[in-house]
């Protein structure tokens, strides 16, 4: 189904709101130090990423975020944060399978609309989120690596 690029803007910040949610209350049940500096951490990543998200829609042009695309976006992807089981016993590793989980579909979202994109700096748009994408990924993998 054909969709607008200030469609899929808005659904993926909405995405990523919705996980910053998930880790708050996470953040509320959870007393485990190095749990909790994950959580922290992901809260402020999902929060940073709705502010770019935001930015890219009041800074692209009309005939940018009007651009046509003929992509249907996976909505159960975009919402399996529904389906996540807030628990207090939550643990490092689970947090990490949560975000890279989410971050391998954003990432294959991402490639597959630069790739299919028609308008120039819609392409550029979602280019960069490609990206912003894999350096977060990486920064990531190195917190939960960490001693913090």
């Amino acid at each position: 189904m054909p969709t607008q690029t200030k469609d899929i803007l808005q659904k993926i910040e909405s995405f990523h709101r919705n996980m910053a949610n998930v880790y708050t209350q996470l953040q509320t049940l959870e007393q485990v130090p190095k749990v909790q500096m994950l959580l922290q951490y992901l809260e402020k990543h999902e929060t940073n990423m709705e502010t770019e998200l935001s930015q890219f829609s009041k800074e692209s042009s009309k005939k940018v975020l009007e651009s046509w695309f003929t992509y249907s976006l996976d909505e159960k992807k975009l919402h399996f944060m529904n389906t996540v089981c807030i628990d207090a016993n939550i643990d490092v590793e689970d947090l990490v399978q949560i975000a890279l989980i989410s971050d391998d579909y954003l990432t294959d979202l991402y490639s597959q609309l630069t790739a299919i994109a028609d308008n120039r700096d819609a392409k550029s748009i979602f280019a960069s989120l490609l990206q912003n994408s894999g350096r977060e990924r990486r920064k990531l993998v190195q917190f939960a690596n960490s001693d913090f």
